[in-house]
């Protein structure tokens, strides 16, 4: 049986060099006794950093003077301290208990849960308004000159059809808008092969494709509602929004799974964005409601868009599938997975919105 009275032996590393020395630890009152040949260092209990005890490897003791202790039994010197009543700090307690371990893991799990959930959404909508407007102008114009360059090209829409629709919105405005104070904002028209789309960059600019155009060129009141969609995106700040909440999302997955690999990393990234970005339209549904039923245009109008859009997805898709002997597939991605609220239920809230 260990002689809990006799002091540990180990090996000591002075700080000075590297070469281990055959030491003797031992607790005398409130002091700590280091042997090393015939010199003893004492230094007061309360200033030695005892380290952690663990299952597998070694207790190092640290001592102000850059000495370090390892004892050459460590449950004997973990045997040693509990009797002296030394070292033993909550630290070890809680390391120890699969209990506190459990009941921390459970703890951090939900302290992510919340920022995820609601944390960084509410911070993200009280600091977004306050982006200078320089700062949004930079990245609008940065955006904008990268899809010039990338992926848009000069619209094809006829002159007359533009003016059309600018007259219209600014009809639509005027009447949403009674004394005039609504975003600031411009409308653009960009050509982007036949792909029928919208969306507002942070500097304000709206940007309408030939594609949206045509799909809907006989329902000049659907565009309106387009546009009235998209000025909610800019008033309530949604690029800015998500510029910050993708950032908390960045450092929440690194300090859940820590720097490994970057898909790792990016993966809760990318869904959890997806959720906040079906927030954002629902908002933007709303203002375009808001905005319709003001310029006294059928919510319902807007529906039409997210219809028409389904069937043109629809024909691409049997065309796609001609020749093929392939069943077409009955799966359909779970609403978690979304970037945006599923288009029946956008469709919905409108129809009602309409009624």
């Amino acid at each position: 049986m260990t002689n809990l009275d006799s002091p540990i032996q180990g090996v000591c590393y002075d700080g000075l060099s590297a070469q281990a020395q055959t030491a003797q630890l031992s607790i005398q009152g409130l002091t700590v006794q280091l042997m090393l040949g015939s010199s003893t260092h004492i230094e007061p209990l309360s200033s030695v950093d005892f380290g952690q005890a663990a299952r597998q490897g070694v207790r190092l003791i640290s001592f102000k003077n850059g000495a370090q202790f390892q004892a050459d039994d460590a449950a004997a010197l973990d045997a040693y301290l509990s009797h002296h009543q030394a070292g033993n700090s909550w630290v070890d307690r809680m390391v120890g208990n699969w209990r506190w371990v459990t009941a921390c893991a459970l703890g951090v799990i939900a302290a992510i849960a919340v920022l995820y959930l609601w944390g960084i959404p509410a911070v993200a909508k009280v600091a977004a308004p306050y982006v200078p407007q320089s700062i949004k102008n930079k990245l609008g114009d940065s955006t904008l000159e990268g899809l010039d360059t990338y992926l848009f090209k000069p619209s094809e829409v006829d002159a007359t059809t533009q003016a059309d629709i600018q007259k219209r919105w600014q009809t639509a405005l005027t009447l949403a808008y009674p004394e005039k104070i609504h975003p600031q904002h411009r409308v653009l028209f960009r050509k982007m092969k036949d792909v029928p789309n919208a969306m507002a960059l942070p500097n304000g600019t709206i940007v309408l494709t030939d594609g949206l155009v045509a799909l809907l060129k006989d329902k000049p009141d659907t565009i309106t509602g387009v546009l009235a969609h998209e000025l909610g995106h800019i008033d309530h700040h949604h690029s800015m929004r998500a510029l910050i909440e993708v950032s908390g999302l960045g450092l929440i997955s690194s300090l859940a799974l820590g720097d490994y690999t970057v898909w790792i990393n990016q993966l809760p990234l990318l869904i959890g964005q997806m959720s906040y970005s079906r927030g954002h339209e629902s908002e933007a549904d709303d203002a375009a409601i808001r905005i319709m039923k003001a310029a006294k245009i059928n919510p319902a109008e807007l529906a039409l868009f997210f219809e028409r859009v389904e069937k043109m997805s629809a024909e691409k898709g049997k065309e796609t599938q001609v020749g093929s002997e392939e069943k077409p597939s009955r799966w359909s991605m779970p609403d978690a997975l979304r970037s945006h609220p599923s288009s029946e239920a956008r469709m919905n809230k409108l129809k009602n919105a309409g009624r």
